[in-house]
């Protein structure tokens, strides 16, 4: 008599779609992408118990993707979850995984211009440069909503990479529409702080307080 109680677990992106099959009729699925920026050996079973999960909870059939920004391996990962005996796999369970990576030119010449923000984590040193482009990509969004969006993006995912007193002035034009994203606030007013101090420690070196 076992019972399963599994804990709480967020999920990065959960929607319904509709799906045409092959004897024609549209039918509903849910479409579960879970994102890493890099490749861990947990990532397999990880998908294999969310999928069951949300299988169990939905009542329909579930997509699971594995969405990777980071730099990927030199060798690239197996995309399942197998369980075998004797040598033998018993049950499998396979997912698609996307890499980012693989679409960085694509990226870069603003045809998936969307995703500039993540440039940041697709190269394994991001430069200026990497972080100007994500920038110029980002700005040229039409959409002001999205645009806003995808700077404040551009700019928290440069904060595990650059001095935040330096994103504090490169940002500076665009802060009021920034603004508009609750979590680049904190973000923002940290980086504010973190300027001020140096701003005070330069002025003490030159004499003033």
């Amino acid at each position: 008599n076992v019972e399963i109680n599994l804990p709480t677990r967020p999920l990065d992106i959960v929607m319904t779609i509709r799906c045409l099959e092959p004897d024609g009729e549209w039918r509903e699925k849910i479409l579960h992408v879970e994102h890493y920026a890099h490749y861990k050996p947990t990532v397999p079973v990880t998908l294999f118990m969310y999928s069951a999960e949300l299988t169990d909870r939905m009542m329909k059939e579930v997509v699971t993707i594995v969405l990777y920004t980071g730099t990927p391996p030199r060798k690239r990962p197996t995309n399942e979850y197998l369980v075998s005996v004797g040598g033998k796999v018993t049950n499998s369970f396979h997912f698609p995984a996307i890499w980012l990576a693989d679409y960085e030119e694509e990226i870069r010449a603003g045809k998936l211009a969307p995703l500039a923000p993540f440039l940041l984590e697709i190269v394994s040193t991001p430069t200026e440069e990497t972080l100007q482009t994500a920038k110029e990509l980002a700005s040229a969004e039409k959409s002001a909503e999205q645009r806003s969006l995808l700077l404040s993006l551009v700019a928290l995912l440069a904060g595990r990479y650059f001095d935040k007193a330096y994103l504090h002035q490169l940002f500076r034009k665009e802060v009021e529409m920034l603004r508009t994203n609750t979590f680049f606030d904190d973000w923002w007013l940290e980086a504010e702080q973190k300027g001020e101090k140096i701003g005070e420690k330069r002025g003490e070196k030159v004499g003033f307080k």
